[in-house]
């Protein structure tokens, strides 16, 4: 069956709390420990799904990934040079279930995330991940997006690498 994206609703939280918690396993099997039981909090995501923030990649009538897209960019963004204007769409914590990951799924959520970007007049998305993680950061520069640089978010000690790409 085809997928679709559609946008999160609160009946939905349980679902992306789970796919979630199954990331953070999977990463913490794997020695990140970014994402743990303290991150992504439940409130955080709840308030984003309250505010039409979440979008659910749905296959077979099960969701097997959810991206969260917003300008909401952490301080510390401020201390790196952008190639764009201020105003960018952020990319928030896109998850697969590590099942379903390697076979289009993060591809597919972010070329959604960079239609919605075109639809909302922003000229370029933002993200960053865990510097530590190089099958993220792969991931994100065989898609076209630019390294800009480091940053340790606001919420923790970590270093992750801040990336950009600008929007058509």
């Amino acid at each position: 069956m085809k997928t679709e994206i559609i946008k999160a609703e609160e009946e939905h939280l349980l679902e992306i709390m789970f796919i979630y918690k199954l990331n953070s396993e999977d990463l913490i099997s794997k020695g990140f420990t970014h994402w743990n039981s303290a991150y992504p909090s439940y409130i955080k995501v709840r308030n984003n799904v309250l505010n039409g923030q979440v979008y659910l990649l749905k296959k077979n009538y099960g969701t097997v990934g959810v991206i969260t897209l917003n300008d909401e960019q952490d301080a510390s963004y401020s201390n790196l040079t952008w190639k764009s204007a201020p105003h960018a769409l952020v990319v928030h914590r896109i998850a697969v279930i590590p099942f379903f990951q390697n076979k289009g799924f993060g591809t597919e959520l972010l070329q959604f995330a960079e239609q919605f970007a075109r639809d909302n007049n922003f000229q370029s998305i933002r993200l960053d991940t865990y510097t530590k993680n190089q099958t993220t950061e792969n991931f994100f520069s065989k898609r076209g997006y630019t390294k800009v640089g480091e940053i340790a978010h606001s919420q923790d000690l970590n270093l992750y690498t801040c990336y950009e790409k600008t929007i058509s």
